[in-house]
């Protein structure tokens, strides 16, 4: 039987992401660094197997009185994500990265002055454009990847990305970084109040007709207690 650690992997805190990009405001102005965000592709199927586990054969390679022994990780197998994740921190660790202590899905390298994070499959890191680079390499020795994005404040870089269901927007002309909330939140509390249907209004009042205020006006004051 699995522990619960071997169940699981950590995910960095939406504070995280927040703070990185309210630097990213700062030193993106300053020292212009760049936000940058990547998806690893097949992430379970890197992990090296800790335990015997088989599977069934694909159709097409299905032959009666056989089945296959996985020697990586596969989606659905309860320990692939904590593997994962012991996969990545050791591949970002030749490049001189550290993991948190008590988050282990946040990194950093002082000496490069980079921060990122890793949340599944996907990675975050704020730095300059020639760290970034450098971080891309390490991961491409190992991992199939897509680079999403790479926000700057100079002039033709990327104003938007999505990472996470939340957008991020560089915004130069008021020198600022707009961090979108997760749209969905929205939508399953317009669901669960009923309100899918309804139409938007300017004030949260209810408008009243004049004849409405001026009997409001005459009504009389309540008496005290």
């Amino acid at each position: 039987r699995l522990s619960a650690s071997e169940l699981f992997s950590a995910m960095p805190p939406l504070e995280s992401l927040k703070m990185i990009t309210s630097l990213f405001a700062t030193l993106g102005q300053e020292k212009t660094y760049k936000l940058a965000f990547w998806d690893i592709k097949r992430a379970h199927f890197y992990g090296v197997a800790k335990r015997r586990v088989f599977a069934n054969l694909p159709e097409e390679e299905a032959e009666e009185g056989f089945c296959a022994l996985l020697k990586r990780t596969m989606y659905g197998t309860q320990d692939a994500s904590a593997i994962w994740q012991q996969c990545w921190t050791e591949c970002i660790a030749d490049g001189g990265y550290t993991t948190g202590l008590s988050q282990p899905a946040v990194f950093a390298n002082k000496a490069k002055d980079a921060r990122g994070l890793c949340h599944g499959d996907d990675f975050g890191l704020l730095a300059e454009e020639h760290v970034i680079d450098e971080f891309e390499a390490i991961l491409k020795k190992k991992y199939d990847l897509v680079r999403i994005a790479m926000l700057g404040f100079g002039e033709g870089e990327q104003r938007e990305a999505s990472f996470l269901n939340r957008v991020i927007r560089v915004m130069p002309e008021e020198q600022t970084v707009e961090f979108e909330a997760d749209q969905r939140h929205g939508d399953l509390i317009m669901r669960e109040l009923s309100l899918e249907g309804a139409k938007g209004v300017v004030s949260p009042r209810v408008k009243r007709k004049a004849q409405e205020v001026i009997e409001g006006n005459n009504s009389k004051a309540l008496s005290g207690p």
